[in-house]
Order: C-alpha cells, then sequence, then structure tokens
C-alpha cells in the first residue's frame, strides 16, 4: 500500500494596500481568489479529502478588506467603459493587462493575439477585450460551471461594457466567499502574520551561517536584530486567524520554510504542535538518526514540544512545475507510485508542501483534473495527522536556511537585499526609540515581508518589480510619519537597480526649462530612470540619485539627479557620456551641435535630437580612482516614447 500523502497547500500574498489610503495596488488577492484559493477548497470538500491549507494572515486581512468593498487599481481601470479611458489609462492596460502564466493565453485566440501587440492597442473594442481576458482567464475551475462565465469563455471575443461590469461583480462575489470556504475547511495551518522571514527578523548576520561568502559589509543591513519581532509576527498570526476564521491553527509554515535554532525555540515556547520546512534542512543539520522525512523530528532536549515535518522536496516541485505537463491520471498515479518508491511501501506518510496558488496557472484546466484525482485517491490527508505519526530521530542543532537551496541567499544574498535590510534597521531602532508605538507596528510589520526582497537582487524578474520597490518604501515611509519623524530622503529612489525591467515607457512629451533648476512639474509624463546595478562598490560610486527620461520638441531628454544639491567633489557631468545604439556618443561636457546640455545644482538636463520612437542608450562616467563605470554594465536602457496620438502633454512653465 502506498504511503499517505501529507499534504499542505501554501496560500500567499503581501499586503498590496497602500499604507495612506488602505487601496490595494496590485490585483493578485482578488484573481487568484477566482482561481486556486476557491479551487482548492471546492474540489477537497467535493472528494472527501483534508490537505492542509496554510494561509497567510495579511493575505486574510485583504481578503476581508475586499470582501468589505476594497478595489485595486487594476479593477478601478477595468470597470472603466473602453472609449472613456484617458491616456494614461490606456498606457496602464497595455503595460499591466496581459500577466500571469502564458498557459493562461493559450486557450484564447482572441487574448493570444491581444497578449502579442498589447503596446500598440488603440481600438476601444481591442481596450475592452484585453480588459476582459486580463479577468476572465482567471476564473478557474469552479468559477467556469457558472454559465454567464462559461459563455464569455466561448464568446472569446467583441466583449460589451456590460459583460465586463457582470464578470467583475462575479469575481467580487466569489472573493466575498473564500473567506466561508476556509473557515469550514477542516485543516488549517498558518504563517507569520505578514509573511517575514523568521531567521533574519531574530538576526540578519544569521545569514552568514548558510552564506559564508557573504562579505563583512553588509550596508548597514547586520543592524537588524530584532527577535521580539519575530515571536509578535506569530502570535499576532494566530490572534488574526481566530479573529477573521474562528481558529488558532495549531501548525506552523514559517515563511519560505526558513527556520533556525533561535526561531525553534520561540515556535517551541509559543505552543505550536508542528512545524514543516524542505528535507535539505534536515540533511544538514546536526543529528541522531538516518535521514528520514516519513514522520517527525524532535529537537534534543525538548522531545516533548514541537515536532518537525521536512517536506520531499521533489515531489513537491513535481506539482509545482511539472505535472502540468501531463494528463491528470499520469500525474496522480506518478506522484503516488513515486512516494512509495522513494520512501518505501511501508512509509507511513511522506509530505509533500508547494504554493498553493501559483501553480494552477500553467495547468490547462486550472488544475481541476489533476487535484481532482488526488483529492479522489484516498491518499491525502492533512499536516496535523504526519504529526501524530512517531518520530524519526532528534536534531541536535537545526541548520539556518530555507526551503529554496537551504539558505537565505534570495532574502540576504544580494546588494540590494542589504540596502533594504537597512533601510528597515533604522526605521526599525528609531519604531524602538519611540516606545514601539502600536500606531506604526502595522507599517513595520509589513515593510518586514519576505516579499519585498524576493523581487531585489539577480534571482527573480516582473513587469511589477518596480510596484514592488515602491510599496516597500512606502510602508518604510510610513513607520517614520507615524512616528511623526522626516522621512528619510533616500526612501525617493528605487532600493532595486533596476527597478522598472522591460523598456522605460514615458507617458508624453516634455518641454524642460533649461535655467538650471529643477521643475519637476514639467516631468509629469517622463519615465523614471532606473539607478545603477552592482555590489556595495558600485553603490559607492553612484554619481546620481535618479532621474527621467522623456521626449519633446525632437528630443530626447534625459534628467540626472545629482546628490548634496551639487556639492560633490567631481560633478558626474564632467565625464559623462551618453552612448547611443547605432548612433554618435555624445560627451556632456562638450556637446555636438544640436544637442543640448544645461548643468544645475539639483539636476543635469539633456537633449538629444532622435528620430526614433524606440531608441537604446547607456551612461558612461569616471567612477573613483578614474575607473569607468557603464550604466546598465551590459546592454542598453531601452525607451518607448509614446506615439503624438497617445502622448499626454506636460504644460511649459509660464515665461
Amino acid at each position: 500500500m502506498p504511503p499517505r500523502i501529507a499534504l499542505l497547500l501554501h496560500m500567499h500574498q503581501p499586503d498590496y494596500r497602500d499604507p495612506d489610503t488602505g487601496r490595494p495596488w496590485m490585483p493578485w488577492v482578488r484573481l487568484h481568489a477566482c482561481r486556486g484559493y476557491t479551487d482548492v477548497a471546492v474540489l477537497a470538500a467535493e472528494a472527501g479529502a483534508a490537505p492542509t491549507i496554510n494561509v497567510v494572515p495579511s493575505l486574510l486581512q485583504q481578503l476581508a478588506a475586499l470582501r468589505d468593498g476594497a478595489m485595486d487599481e487594476w479593477e478601478r481601470i477595468a470597470r472603466v467603459p473602453a472609449e472613456d479611458l484617458s491616456a494614461a489609462e490606456r498606457d496602464f492596460i497595455r503595460q499591466r493587462f496581459v500577466h500571469g502564466h502564458p498557459a493562461m493565453r493559450r486557450a484564447s485566440p482572441r487574448y493570444t493575439a491581444l497578449a502579442a501587440r498589447a503596446r500598440e492597442l488603440s481600438d476601444p473594442a481591442d481596450l475592452r477585450d484585453l480588459q476582459v481576458w486580463s479577468n476572465l482567464a482567471w476564473m478557474g475551475s469552479v468559477a467556469r460551471r457558472d454559465p454567464f462565465i462559461a459563455e464569455l469563455v466561448a464568446q472569446d471575443e467583441g466583449f460589451s461594457h456590460r459583460q465586463l461590469v457582470r464578470l467583475l461583480d462575479h469575481q467580487r462575489a466569489m472573493v466575498g466567499r473564500v473567506l466561508e470556504l476556509w473557515r469550514q475547511f477542516p485543516s488549517l495551518s498558518v504563517s507569520p502574520l505578514c509573511h517575514p522571514i523568521l531567521p533574519l527578523l531574530v538576526d540578519v548576520g544569521h545569514a552568514r551561517r548558510c552564506l559564508p561568502d557573504l562579505p563583512d559589509d553588509l550596508l548597514g543591513a547586520e543592524r537588524f536584530a530584532w527577535p521580539d519581532d519575530a515571536r509578535r509576527q506569530l502570535v499576532e498570526a494566530r490572534n488574526v486567524c481566530e479573529e477573521i476564521l474562528g481558529r488558532r491553527p495549531a501548525g506552523l509554515w514559517p515563511s519560505e520554510g526558513a527556520l533556525s535554532p533561535e526561531v525553534m525555540e520561540i515556535v517551541d515556547d509559543l505552543g505550536f504542535a508542528w512545524v514543516a520546512t524542505d528535507e535539505e534542512m534536515l540533511r544538514r543539520s546536526d543529528r541522531v538518526g538516518e535521514v528520514r522525512i516519513d514522520g517527525p523530528w524532535v529537537i534534543e532536549g525538548a522531545e516533548a514540544g514541537t515536532r518537525l515535518l521536512f517536506r520531499d522536496h521533489e515531489l513537491s516541485d513535481r506539482i509545482g512545475f511539472l505535472y502540468h505537463q501531463w494528463p491528470g491520471d499520469a500525474a496522480v498515479d506518478d506522484l503516488l507510485a513515486s512516494a512509495a518508491h522513494r520512501h518505501g511501501d511501508d512509509a507511513p506518510i511522506v509530505p509533500i508542501v508547494l504554493d498553493g496558488e501559483n501553480p494552477w496557472e500553467a495547468y490547462p484546466d486550472a488544475g481541476e483534473d489533476f487535484l481532482r484525482r488526488l483529492f479522489a485517491s484516498g491518499a491525502v490527508v492533512g499536516m496535523d495527522v504526519a504529526a501524530r505519526v512517531p518520530t524519526r530521530g532528534r536534531i541536535r542543532r537545526l541548520h539556518t536556511g530555507s526551503w529554496i537551496g537551504a539558505d537565505l541567499r534570495i532574502w540576504a544574498g544580494d546588494a540590494d537585499d542589504w540596502l533594504a535590510w537597512s533601510l528597515l534597521a533604522d526605521a526599525r531602532q528609531a519604531f524602538e526609540d519611540a516606545g514601539r508605538p502600536e500606531a506604526a507596528w502595522p507599517h513595520l510589520a509589513n515593510a518586514e515581508s519576505s516579499d519585498w526582497f524576493w523581487w531585489l537582487g539577480p534571482e527573480f524578474q516582473t513587469e511589477v518589480a518596480d510596484l514592488f520597490d515602491a510599496l516597500f518604501r512606502a510602508h518604510v515611509a510610513a513607520v517614520w510619519a507615524t512616528l511623526g519623524l522626516p522621512v528619510p530622503l533616500r526612501l525617493r529612489q528605487p532600493v532595486g537597480r533596476e527597478a522598472r525591467p522591460g523598456p522605460l515607457r514615458p507617458a508624453g512629451v516634455v518641454h524642460p526649462t533649461l535655467d538650471g533648476r529643477l521643475h519637476l512639474s514639467e516631468w509629469a509624463g517622463a519615465a523614471p530612470l532606473p539607478l545603477p546595478r552592482g555590489g556595495s562598490m558600485a553603490r559607492a560610486e553612484r554619481r546620481f540619485f535618479g532621474g527621467a527620461v522623456a521626449a519633446g520638441d525632437g528630443m530626447l531628454w534625459l534628467r540626472i539627479d545629482r546628490p548634496d544639491g551639487g556639492r560633490e567633489p567631481d560633478p558626474i557631468h564632467r565625464s559623462l557620456v551618453i552612448e547611443q545604439e547605432g548612433g554618435p556618443e555624445l560627451v556632456v561636457a562638450d556637446p555636438w551641435p544640436g544637442a543640448v546640455v544645461s548643468v544645475g545644482p539639483r539636476c543635469v538636463v539633456i537633449g538629444i535630437p532622435t528620430e526614433t520612437t524606440r531608441p537604446r542608450l547607456a551612461l558612461r562616467w569616471a567612477g573613483p580612482g578614474g575607473a569607468e563605470v557603464r550604466h546598465p554594465a551590459r546592454g542598453w536602457l531601452e525607451v518607448e516614447l509614446p506615439s503624438p496620438a497617445d502622448a499626454v502633454a506636460t504644460p511649459r512653465r509660464p515665461d
């Protein structure tokens, strides 16, 4: 008889709500509610299966806010009739409304065609169809049982605004039902309140245990060491669950499976029955007993305390990244046979833990066939069952790491990460010095979320990296503002060295005044100029604090913002060169005829004649000791200028 599968599906999104207005910046909570959040609960209940659904409390709070009327920016723009969209809203749709796994578009010829030319769409019928499909594609297997949703899918194109509004209203109704589905679900566990990496809250310096190659200088990140925050994130996690779902889960999935000896002491002290992480964490721990994951482990000296469960890494990843390519019956057969082969027919149970929302984007039927067959197999149980199996061994000292590589590199291995932790350390110390006022804690807790760090550094890319970066800084800034203290100026600039991926897309034209002063209102239609990438040395070499790029009067305009009000000892404009792909270089200190350079204490404004709407350029200047710095280090900054019909005019300053 094959072993039972102790299945945990992790439901998680960071808090996307603006700390000032409460409006969600991004739509992922609403969209996942129409797919994985609903489908997993309904399909499991229909089959009589009871896997564990793991919830992040900040996700519960957002679902409650959406249920009570909150509206994200994507939904607001989707509800605008296509004929009435402003230029900025049309540009937002072109840039942001093609999202999700490509498999979600393949079933629709219309969505596939729209996605291929999204940047060029201008006809209201095209824009409206994209408004519809950017939401319709997220409707999961349960949602598509509704005749109206099925009719929209079959129609494929030529939607009316009335159909669009009805679709969005249907989504809202689904969002409102998710919390009740989870309230009734038999097996729940919880993650920390806002999904922080607990070992790093205890002490960022502990990352060196699993990342011995980290440099001595972490840009001040090592100043963050607040174990009380780790404890509070766990205490409030169960409080929020009880408040919203009426339950206090006994089990814990720590954010990203990240644990350390210090975190385990807190978890055990708080009385969690079990905690789960990755099997590689067991392999790297000092232990008594052979490596087996078909039962729980205990910490030596605390045998009566919290039990540790270790997931099968390979089988978890097969569900998340492989089985969407297989027929459902073959995938389930392989999973059960592989569990027996890897752990033995006599293994009582095999823990499998994975993301409970994102995998189903890649499955052509939103995972319905696979999940239905798996839940009907009779093999699936919750993690609470696994925790009651006889223990397999004792751990003398637990390894510090996570479920990804058994380390913490994604959240503390790059200069971008260190800068973010440094910003957080300053805010946390100010919070402490002010006596830990309650009003500032929610902002601090949200700023500690792992998600902001996930999109920093080189590991992962997303079209909305700029929004994640900005929202992290907004949460940190809200801590300072709530304390009644000045918000540090460096929070105005992106943390990520290339926070805006892909082409830079100005929304309009500009007419800059060339008087050496910074007139921000004139640059309202410009795109932000991303800061250079690089390690700690590159940060020391940074010669500008940002800027902007736009078009106007037949020119490509660049604005380079200068640090220290222009009092730096070696101003960047003295050595700055603008490279153009396929065109001549512009030496800013000696511009060629037709180019414009205006140098002032706050900024340098450069105008380059251009006839193309897609220029590619790079900046080059002399760094410390004369070493040449290029931004970007490889390739080009791509600029996509708006067409005259779509450009938003920025008023000229009056003479």
